[in-house]
């Protein structure tokens, strides 16, 4: 039987984490190439760092609804959550009774297409 160390389980998470920040940078190029490009690779990572903070104040957790929650980031802005304009975000997220993150960010993706039908522009 082996033992990993502590060290050892924290390049562990160094290496997840810039694992998913490579495949952010790359999701984002696609889905939000001149937004991207306008930030280049830098500042798009600090943008991915600063979405994975603010979503696990939320309880968002897990890579798929941290990859959702800065597709919401770069689609509404980095402030969506707190923006005044859009108060549907701040009420799901905020919602004391939604505990899973899945069904948060899935909850806010909704209420962002509802919006959306509404007639409401996303943010810059």
């Amino acid at each position: 039987m082996f033992t990993i160390r502590s060290d050892q389980m924290q390049m562990f998470s160094w290496m997840a984490w810039m694992s998913f920040e490579d495949r952010m940078v790359a999701h984002l190029a696609e889905f939000f190439p001149e937004k991207s490009k306008a930030l280049g690779e830098a500042d798009t990572r600090e943008r991915i760092q600063e979405g994975a903070v603010k979503a696990r104040r939320y309880g968002i957790v897990s890579e798929q609804d941290v990859c959702i929650y800065i597709d919401m980031m770069f689609e509404y802005g980095n402030d969506f959550d707190v923006d005044p304009e859009l108060p549907w975000a701040t009420q799901v997220l905020k919602d004391p009774e939604i505990k899973d993150s899945t069904y948060k960010v899935n909850r806010l993706f909704d209420a962002a297409m509802d919006d959306r039908r509404s007639g409401a522009k996303a943010h810059e």
